[in-house]
């Protein structure tokens, strides 16, 4: 294992530790089979042209990376103060084209499955894709369904926004996708019920 420098940053993550080093990030995982998966996954949907970490190394547990100039997606909405359509309209679309572009890249029946915005990120004009630990097969409509309830329960300072981004995730979904928007609600519901779980309480609604 490579001794981690002084002036290493600690990155969110709530399975491992992740450190920015300079304009690398080291990922600590818990075990060898997860870095290996994450490293497959990685090296796949690159070279499928999504927006994703690459040359990645890997040595045992620990996944070496370029760092990438862009902030969780998130963090981007927990600043926003007002209703932004434009801003909005671009990250629903590109969000939407990313998760697209990965149902083309893996096998049939393969969805995202932790599409937390927290493994989103921004950087003003791309969204890029990160945290690859799993490998789950479902409906996308479980994918859209999720990202729902997570975007409509993050705090933020215009609650609107976050209606505007639902929704417009929910249609640019439908455009794209073809998904089904009566199995996108039980999906949310689903997913709203685990987060008043695991918060206590949930903050927003599910009225798009």
């Amino acid at each position: 294992m490579k001794k981690l420098k002084s002036h290493s940053e600690r990155l969110y993550s709530k399975r491992n530790e992740v450190y920015r080093i300079g304009n690398i990030v080291q990922k600590h995982h818990k075990n060898d089979e997860t870095a290996a998966l994450e490293e497959e996954f990685l090296t796949r949907l690159h070279r499928s042209g999504l927006p994703v970490p690459h040359r990645v190394v890997r040595n045992e547990k620990i996944l070496t990376m370029p760092y990438i100039p862009a902030e969780p997606l998130s963090d981007v909405i927990a600043r926003w103060e007002s209703v932004n359509t434009a801003e909005i309209d671009d990250i629903a679309r590109k969000l939407v084209q990313w998760l697209a572009d990965f149902y083309t890249a893996v096998e049939v029946g393969e969805i995202r499955g932790d599409v937390n915005c927290h493994n989103f990120l921004w950087d003003g004009q791309r969204v890029f894709g990160v945290d690859f630990e799993e490998r789950i097969f479902g409906e996308k409509e479980m994918d859209i369904g999720r990202l729902l309830a997570f975007v409509l329960t993050y705090s933020c300072k215009c609650p609107a926004a976050l209606k505007a981004l639902a929704a417009a995730i929910l249609e640019s979904a439908q455009e794209k996708l073809g998904v089904r928007p009566w199995l996108i609600t039980d999906c949310r519901d689903r997913e709203f019920d685990a987060i008043r779980e695991r918060r206590g309480q949930v903050r927003g609604s599910g009225n798009l």
